[in-house]
């Protein structure tokens, strides 16, 4: 079976480590696999590795950006005319690609790629659409030309959303969409280390939307009640914001405590250490970290929203959730509390929900399954 697959990132992200682990599962069974890039990266070194097809196509993302002002507004319609000449440019490449390739399925792998959608619907090419954000939620991105045109494409795609609320969020159906939870790791990788040491954990982007600026301001309040546990933060941002961060850090007298460790390939290990992983996202559309840190056997304190409220739901009481600065001060202070036997009952109940919902096996035969049933109704 051919799928050419587009990602809007050829360097690491979150999609791209997603589907480097469908890819990892699919091509033993059977898959054929061409990758689509915006540009050449990391992802695009490990498919060259793996001897998997790449082709370079520079599209645009599509999505409006947010207008913030006057000169926003003046840009807009010279950016939606630039965008949708260049869209006509990428069209005509993704097409030739098509042509040599003969692809059964198009596989987007994410909602802000467009061009995929419109060139099977124009080849008669199965399409899928792997909704892992929220777009207006979490990245303040608006889909092009609009949210309601966007849905009414999507009801005219097949949908693969990443959880139950994203389905929810762009309002579809079971006709036109199927939850398929992110692999994150093997089933058989769960660990878990009763010898805690005395820090929480940050992985992910130092950036406003993923709440770093939330949790070193409860930390610093947290500092004045305890005196032992530390913040470790792994993950880097862009400079000005980091720079906030750490002036934010120097300033309330703490900089001895938090250790911003910049990124790190050995998050696992971090995780497997640490006595919690923090997760303060405004807005989680699914929850990697999530997942790994429960995999690595680390408790997990995370907003109450998005894809980090649905993975606590999937297994109730398991995940310490929060709402506001004055709760995640509260359950900062509740879990090194915690005896040794606590934790474990709760680490050792969220991992078998975990390798059952959020394995790369679970994920992967999902996908196939999906491929097949649709390939079958294409040649019925």
């Amino acid at each position: 079976m051919k799928v050419l697959y587009i990602s809007n990132v050829g360097d690491w992200s979150g999609s791209t480590i997603a589907l480097k682990n469908l890819l990892t599962q699919l091509v033993p069974m059977g898959v054929e696999p061409l990758v689509v890039c915006k540009f050449r990266g990391q992802f695009t070194v490990w498919l060259d590795e793996k001897g998997i097809s790449v082709e370079i196509i520079d599209f645009d993302w599509s999505y409006i950006p947010p207008i913030y002002s006057i000169r926003d507004l003046l840009a807009h319609y010279w950016r939606i005319y630039k965008y949708f000449r260049k869209e006509r440019k990428c069209i005509t490449q993704l097409e030739t690609v098509c042509f040599k390739f003969k692809p059964e399925i198009i596989h987007s792998n994410n909602g802000i790629i467009q061009i995929g959608f419109k060139v099977a619907k124009k080849l008669g090419i199965n399409h899928i659409w792997h909704l892992r954000e929220y777009q207006t939620l979490d990245f303040g991105m608006y889909p092009m030309p609009s949210m309601k045109i966007f849905k009414k494409m999507l009801k005219k795609s097949n949908c693969v959303a990443i959880t139950k609320d994203i389905q929810r969020f762009f309002e579809l159906g079971s006709r036109e969409s199927i939850v398929i939870y992110d692999g994150v790791m093997p089933a058989g990788a769960a660990r878990y280390n009763p010898n805690k040491e005395k820090y929480f954990l940050f992985v992910g982007r130092i950036e406003k939307s993923k709440g770093i600026d939330i949790l070193l301001d409860v930390f610093i309040d947290f500092c004045k009640v305890n005196e032992e546990y530390n913040l470790k933060i792994a993950g880097e941002g862009m400079v000005d914001f980091m720079d906030l961060m750490r002036a934010k850090v120097i300033n309330a007298g703490i900089n001895q405590r938090v250790d911003f460790l910049g990124f790190r390939t050995d998050r696992y290990d971090l995780m497997y250490n640490a006595t919690a992983t923090i997760v303060p996202s405004r807005f989680e559309a699914f929850g990697f970290i999530t997942v790994e840190a429960i995999m690595n056997g680390c408790p997990v304190i995370g907003n109450n929203v998005g894809g980090t409220a649905e993975i606590a739901s999937n297994s109730p009481g398991n995940i310490l959730l929060y709402e506001g600065k004055n709760d995640l001060l509260f359950k900062l202070e509740e879990i090194v509390k915690y005896n040794i036997s606590e934790i474990e009952c709760h680490i050792n109940n969220l991992q078998l929900d975990a390798q059952n919902r959020y394995s790369v096996e679970k994920s992967a035969d999902m996908i196939f399954s999906y491929y097949n049933s649709l390939f079958n109704q294409q040649t019925n």
